[in-house]
């Protein structure tokens, strides 16, 4: 059965939560760890299974609850924001980089994902930099779009391939 954990100002650690195989819920709207010292709260997830498979996070945007629903377009799966202060002692946070997944076509049997990561553009709002979009019309494509507006710049180290031909190298048009 569901044990409630009770947990004073004098308990300073907690060693272990559960057995292995086990599966611990935590019913809430906001789940914080806060901590004063650098680099802290650190969070680890480890996998010590002896084969080439990792840790899994999953963010999972579930409709309708425990029933089956059926996702739609654009619907947002998760989303990874990352926040800090601007130097004024404006009030608020601002999210100056979040990574984003969402539902291109929900269309069973055509299922296709979105992932965009945007950063604050000088004026802290967050502005799409980079998109993967599963194509929507064939299987096995995936369209890439960087930067947002005519003034951002590119810059790819190296050579860039097309294909499989090297178009274009730091020394300019690759001869074909």
């Amino acid at each position: 059965g569901a044990v409630t954990l009770n947990v004073d100002a004098a308990q300073t650690q907690i060693t272990s939560i559960g057995t292995d195989g086990d599966t611990l819920s935590i019913l809430a709207d906001i789940v914080s760890f806060v901590n004063t010292t650098a680099h802290k709260p650190d969070l680890n997830i480890t996998n010590t299974a002896d084969d080439a498979t990792s840790s899994i996070i999953s963010l999972t945007n579930k409709r309708g609850g425990d029933s089956i629903q059926a996702g739609q377009d654009n619907d947002v799966l998760g989303t990874v924001r990352f926040r800090g202060y601007d130097d004024g002692g404006t009030p608020g946070e601002t999210a100056y980089a979040l990574m984003q997944g969402s539902i291109a076509d929900a269309t069973a049997g055509q299922e296709a994902g979105n992932l965009k990561l945007y950063v604050a553009s000088y004026d802290g709002v967050a502005t799409e930099g980079l998109q993967l979009l599963g194509d929507t019309n064939a299987d096995g494509e995936v369209d890439v779009r960087i930067a947002s507006g005519a003034a951002s710049t590119t810059t790819i180290a190296g050579t860039l391939i097309m294909g499989s031909t090297a178009a274009m190298t730091n020394a300019g048009l690759v001869a074909v």
